[in-house]
């Protein structure tokens, strides 16, 4: 007979403090990470930035340079994300712009074989009078 596993979890205590104090500093660091993008945005000087979020906020320094420091990485993808999308996007038109100047060739050629078929019918329908009469 085989044998049967069991598996036990221990259920562990979770301090309801230090889920308040999360729920907190979450706040306080929305906060702060929106006053350093307007500042670094401003070009403010790091050093000013980072004592003001202190002031402003009651940060230690540590963790107002790790705020700035996320803030910038941020700043940088975006600016990165935003050149590939524009490269992106200066592909597209090129492709596009290929596709129409293809399409209007198409018409151009589509056109004068029209015109050649009206010819041929003119031409046609007085020979066709003619040896009618």
């Amino acid at each position: 007979m085989p044998s049967r596993k069991q598996t036990y979890v221990k259920q562990l205590y979770i301090n309801t403090d230090s889920g308040l104090f999360l729920a907190d500093y979450a706040a306080i660091s929305q906060g702060a990470s929106i006053f350093s993008l307007k500042g670094l945005l401003e070009n403010q000087k790091q050093s000013k930035l980072k004592t003001s979020l202190q002031n402003e906020f009651a940060i230690n320094r540590r963790q107002a340079s790790s705020i700035v420091a996320f803030i910038e990485g941020e700043i940088k993808s975006a600016t990165e994300s935003r050149a590939r999308h524009i490269k992106t996007l200066e592909s597209k038109i090129k492709t596009l712009k290929s596709s129409v100047d293809a399409l209007e060739k198409k018409v151009k050629k589509h056109v004068e074989y029209l015109k050649a078929v009206a010819k041929y019918n003119a031409t046609n329908k007085l020979v066709l009078s003619y040896i009618a009469c």
